[in-house]
């Protein structure tokens, strides 16, 4: 959801401090019903990408948010100008609308053939380094060594089962 600027803020947007802390948070609210008792919790687990002009949290008020998030906010793959990141990033986009649904499966079914203890091996090895990377450099390093470990795992497992049905796209997930 992409309304961090939005002018109706009651109608159109959600605030992403609190988007972030009910989506880590796994599960709802939890209610009441009427007659007494509680109503059955939602519960989920899944990950959320957020976009906008600006950084998704404020200044100082969600110090928990910054744990919680992999802030990106500089140009991807090393460009400076907004017509050279919409000339690389346009073909992603366009590709994404036009083939969607079809590398999720793919990756999930090339994943589900790796044992799970070498998944685990290769998760614990990445974390430690991102771990060393973040330490005291960042307040929140043992979770974020945790999440960043899990994008370049995903990464390097998305680039080998691209590279097993010989479309490899030769990037260093790192």
């Amino acid at each position: 959801k992409d309304d961090t600027k939005t002018q109706d803020a009651a109608k159109n947007s959600v605030d992403p401090e609190w988007a972030i802390y009910r989506v880590v948070s796994g599960e709802g609210r939890e209610r009441a019903m009427p007659g007494g008792g509680m109503q059955r919790t939602a519960k989920w687990a899944l990950n959320l990408m957020m976009t906008g002009e600006e950084a998704v949290y404020g200044s100082g008020q969600a110090g928990g948010a910054r744990s919680r998030l992999l802030s990106v906010q500089d140009p991807p793959f090393g460009l400076t100008t907004k017509d050279e990141v919409s000339r690389v990033v346009a073909p992603f986009a366009d590709g994404t609308k036009a083939n969607h649904g079809h590398a999720g499966p793919a990756l999930a079914a090339f994943v589900a053939g790796i044992p799970p203890a070498k998944l685990r091996e290769a998760w614990a090895r990445r974390r430690e380094y991102y771990l060393q990377f973040l330490s005291g450099k960042h307040s929140a390093a043992d979770r974020m060594s945790s999440h960043l470990a899990l994008v370049e795992l995903a990464g390097v497992l998305f680039e080998k089962m691209l590279e097993k049905h010989g479309v490899p796209l030769g990037a260093d997930p790192r």
